[in-house]
């Protein structure tokens, strides 16, 4: 059952972007809400089911507020086609039902809840697949018009999942804040910049947790912070610290072209104050970044030749495949600046 929740789950996401019905649109949301229902408490543990139970009535409450304003929508513009205009009542529905999807303010405590309390491979569906949809619904509704609210909403999400995540000890309470510290970077830049644009950038974010879930299908990521059992954890460990120095924006990993990028935008449209309390929320999240860095670099550094990365690739398809990604996390800040700038910025 798990490969079908899977295709079916792949299929209404795929759906959803090619839809401009909003009824329809609303159901496949709906069905890939209960796909991921399903899969996050698959593992049938009391912590899982409470984790699905917190995520399915929170989902409820924002295909609530999806809903109505749909509805009004309708009533007011007498349509259901998702890219057109709006009214204010509508339209603050509707991001309001997106906002909660995306687990940014007014309430994101209940994301740390679910990740926290389901496996990190299948966390993989709370903080990733489910916001797919919702992040393409706000790049497409997203104006420049409601600019400082969404600046705003932004900032304070930043604000949260940055201070939050400092003295954080588990890797998926970690990966959380991170998510909802990320999540307001989008919400903030996004409306300034153009579709492409913004698209590339989830991608990018896509990218720099990929080797992480990745991993975490095949072994316990939390071991490698006890006790350096084998080569193989420690070059898993050497794979986290990459993605985890991207996600916070150390150079030149992708993470910091797709931070520079949006900060180019905001300090394009002279938003230099909301360019700063980003920089300054960003260095505070890099700091639990390092922090994790070195209780993973501490436990395996003494090891004689437990770092000969090189070695491992070559005799191991597994690790030459993570080395890729590793490796692409490098080569995408250096190859998409140039294209990134010239065709689709602004």
């Amino acid at each position: 059952m798990f490969l079908v929740y899977n295709l079916i789950l792949f299929i209404s996401i795929l759906s959803c972007l090619y839809i401009n019905n909003w009824l329809v649109l609303w159901v496949l949301v709906e069905l890939s809400t209960m796909m991921v229902v399903l899969i996050i408490s698959e593992g049938s543990t009391p912590r899982a089911i409470e984790a699905a139970s917190k995520y399915f009535v929170v989902q409820a409450v924002a295909s609530g507020f999806l809903l109505m304003g749909i509805l009004s929508h309708f009533f007011i513009g007498n349509s259901f086609i998702v890219f057109g205009n709006y009214d204010l009542i509508s339209y603050c529905l509707i991001l309001l039902g997106v906002f909660v999807k995306l687990a940014v303010l007014p309430n994101p405590f209940w994301f740390v809840d679910v990740v926290s309390g389901v496996s990190l491979y299948r966390a993989f569906y709370v903080i990733v697949a489910s916001k797919v949809v919702p992040v393409y619904l706000f790049i497409s509704l997203s104006s420049q018009d409601f600019l400082l609210g969404l600046c705003l909403v932004g900032l304070l999400s930043v604000f949260l999942g940055s201070v939050l995540g400092v003295n954080q000890i588990s890797i998926r309470k970690i990966l959380a804040f991170s998510s909802i510290a990320h999540m307001g970077w989008m919400i903030s830049c996004f409306p300034i910049l153009s579709y492409w644009c913004c698209v590339v950038l989830f991608f990018c974010y896509l990218l720099m947790l990929f080797p992480i879930f990745f991993v975490s299908s095949l072994c316990s990521i939390q071991g490698i912070f006890k006790q350096k059992n084998s080569q193989f954890q420690a070059n898993v460990g050497l794979v986290v610290i990459v993605s985890l120095l991207s996600l916070g924006g150390l150079p030149p990993l992708v993470g910091f072209f797709y931070k520079w990028l949006m900060l180019l935008g905001l300090t394009g449209q002279n938003l230099f104050l909301v360019a700063g309390i980003l920089i300054l929320m960003s260095v505070i999240s890099l700091y639990y970044y390092l922090s994790v860095c070195y209780s993973v670099f501490s436990v395996y550094w003494a090891v004689p030749q437990v770092f000969c990365f090189v070695n491992v690739l070559v005799s191991n398809s597994f690790f030459f495949f993570l080395g890729v990604v590793s490796l692409v996390n490098v080569l995408v800040c250096i190859f998409l600046v140039g294209p990134i700038i010239g065709v689709w910025f602004l």
